[in-house]
């Protein structure tokens, strides 16, 4: 029993002796040979260990300055729905998105991990390093060198990038050599904690939408979303003075944001980790602005008082709401001693809605499901004009909400693959005519050819009782074959096609008259105190409503309705010369309710 006993730790010795001497042995081979390079040959493996650290560091600002991406992704193009391609162009460098709109309106993201970081950095290296790493100052002065193949490891931490390489290097010269297999190079950094704030930033943004919230306000702050004007003479904005009004307060606000510094309305409550975090953006980025309730170059409200059975009203009121779709783009940056890391998104404000958080899903992975990804449907597709010649524009299908883009005609037709579905759109976008819409089943039907009415621009001249309109307004609305409003003097064109026009028109001059200030009481039950409150008895509680005076500075001084046909030889002059009768100026509300009344009945001519 002893004698087994003694064998036991016998052949437990041994083992010990032999794993203790591998591990020597691989000890001493992996760094005596660093340890035994003459001090002649060091200058040539130095070089080496600083040529790995230069490219880590050229690598990194890559990196760091295309969101994380050495290798850019697949890049998607901007469509006539979203003018976002999935990369930024920020003073000439392609900047990808970690999220954009596709073109098919899909939430896509491609938000690189650490680890994909860390695997393009190594490949970056396995490609460069040989290339880079120029031994030729030394073999030129006789020195022999060789250098195998390398493969890399990269491991991003906070403070530092650290890279194992390996690879055998060998150095001759004046009858000594020396050689050395492996490489560990630590490069100081701050791209890792840059990186965390980044991800940090973006799943706040993701999470919480806090940029559309932004977004919201200024569009209150800066642009017409609801309310009520006082008096008969419709207020109207112009569209594109609007939408410049609300990019230069996206452009202030924005760039005021701050991130986990000041307790303030700008601040945005993030760990930063000390970096300088900023957010920009540019009106010269791609946008897309929306504006429901619009009408073409205009906006306006419509007055309510003057209509039939609101007589007793006394005064006009014009109540006003517009929807606003926006999408533009954010450039968030982080930046410490001088290195920096940035990344883009789009904000989406859709119908006055702030969109809820989404998931933060990874590379290249959309939030809903891609329709136009499943296009099995061949569809051919022919444009044309009223005297059939072909037409180029560029075609689109629509299925449920996804619009599918199948592209630009050459010479009037085009084909492509689509969804199939039951009750899609063509549509149709070609420069100088008219847009078209038109249903199409792509389940049971292959080819469609659409008619395009031609575009004019078209100015709009008005005549009020046989004479020019002087010193006066007016406002012009045709609705029917294509939509338009023009406000003379201040906006008198507009595109038209032809077609039949309901045509109304409205003239405005200066008032003087004054709505008396007016006093009226209201009573309601409400819950009486005490004990019977409780028992279910009310009594009766009243309070004064208090009209203040009002000066109605505008009122209507002519104008009428009517329906017209416009026809190519009016419109292809340019210009369009629409007649009215005048109305007696008003000097009290009782006349504004009659010249209302008179409106009518008075119709719209056209004057050859």
């Amino acid at each position: 029993m002893l004698n087994k006993r003694g064998q036991i730790a016998l052949f437990i010795i041994i083992a010990i002796a032999i794993v203790a001497g591998v591990g020597l042995y691989i000890y001493l081979n992996s760094s005596s040979s660093a340890s035994s390079i003459p001090k002649e040959l060091a200058p040539a493996f130095d070089y080496y260990q600083s040529c790995i650290s230069q490219e880590t560091s050229r690598a990194l600002d890559i990196a760091g300055s295309q969101a994380g991406y050495i290798s850019l992704p697949p890049y998607s193009p901007p469509s006539v729905y979203s003018p976002f391609s999935s990369r930024l162009n920020y003073m000439g460098l392609e900047v990808p998105y970690w999220s954009y709109i596709s073109g098919n309106g899909l939430i896509k993201e491609q938000t690189p991990s650490k680890a994909d970081i860390e695997k393009q950095i190594a490949d970056y290296l396995s490609s460069n390093v040989p290339s880079s790493c120029d031994f030729s100052d030394f073999t030129s002065r006789g020195w022999q060198v060789s250098l195998g193949a390398p493969s890399f490891q990269v491991s991003i931490q906070d403070s530092q990038v650290v890279v194992q390489e390996s690879a055998a290097l060998k150095v001759s010269y004046l009858g000594q050599s020396a050689d050395k297999n492996s490489y560990s190079v630590q490069v100081p950094t701050k791209f890792g904690t840059m990186l965390n704030t980044a991800q940090a930033l973006y799943s706040a943004e993701a999470e919480s939408a806090f940029l559309e919230n932004y977004s919201w306000d200024v569009i209150n702050l800066y642009a017409p979303v609801d309310g009520v004007e006082i008096g008969c003479a419709p207020k109207v904005w112009k569209s594109a003075d609007v939408e410049t009004s609300i990019k230069q307060g996206l452009e202030a606000n924005i760039q005021a944001l701050n991130y986990g510094k000041t307790s303030s309305y700008f601040n945005v409550p993030i760990q930063t980790n000390g970096e300088d975090v900023q957010s920009t953006y540019f009106s010269s980025w791609p946008s897309r602005l929306e504006i429901a309730g619009a009408d073409g170059a205009l906006m306006k409200t419509d007055a309510i008082g003057p209509q039939q059975g609101l007589g007793a009203l006394g005064f006009c009121y014009q109540p006003y709401h517009f929807v606003y779709s926006l999408m533009y783009s954010v450039m968030f940056q982080i930046m410490d001693s001088g290195e920096i890391f940035q990344f883009p998104v789009v904000v989406q404000i859709k119908d006055n809605s702030i969109r809820g958080g989404y998931n933060v899903t990874g590379l290249n992975e959309s939030s809903q499901q891609d329709i136009c990804a499943a296009s099995t449907q061949p569809l051919s597709v022919s444009l044309q004009d009223v005297n059939l010649n072909p037409v180029e524009g560029n075609v689109s299908y629509t299925c449920f909400d996804q619009s599918c883009q199948i592209g630009s005609t050459s010479r009037g037709k085009i084909s492509g693959m689509v969804p199939a579905c039951l009750n899609g759109f063509i549509d149709v976008q070609a420069q100088g005519y008219s847009s078209a819409e038109i249903m199409f089943s792509s389940n049971n039907a292959s080819s469609a050819t659409i008619t395009l009415d031609k575009l004019y621009d078209t100015n709009i001249s008005l005549l009020v009782d046989g004479k020019p309109l002087n010193g006066a307004s007016a406002l012009v609305y045709f609705t029917g074959a294509q939509s338009g409003t023009v406000e003379i003097p201040d906006v008198s064109s507009t595109k038209l096609s032809e077609g039949f026009y309901n045509v109304s028109v409205y003239v405005y001059g200066n008032s003087s008259i004054t709505i008396p200030a007016t006093t009226s009481r209201q009573c309601t039950n409400v819950p009486a105190s005490g004990i019977l409150g409780f028992l279910g008895q009310t009594k009766e509680q009243c309070y004064d409503i208090n009209v203040p005076a009002t000066n109605v500075g505008s009122a209507l001084i002519g104008g009428g309705q009517g329906e017209i046909y416009l026809v190519p030889e009016m419109l292809s002059g340019g210009n369009l010369t629409l007649s009215v009768q005048g109305l007696p100026t008003p000097k009290s509300i009782d006349d504004l309710q009659t010249n209302y009344a008179l409106f009518d009945t008075q119709g719209v001519d056209v004057i050859r």
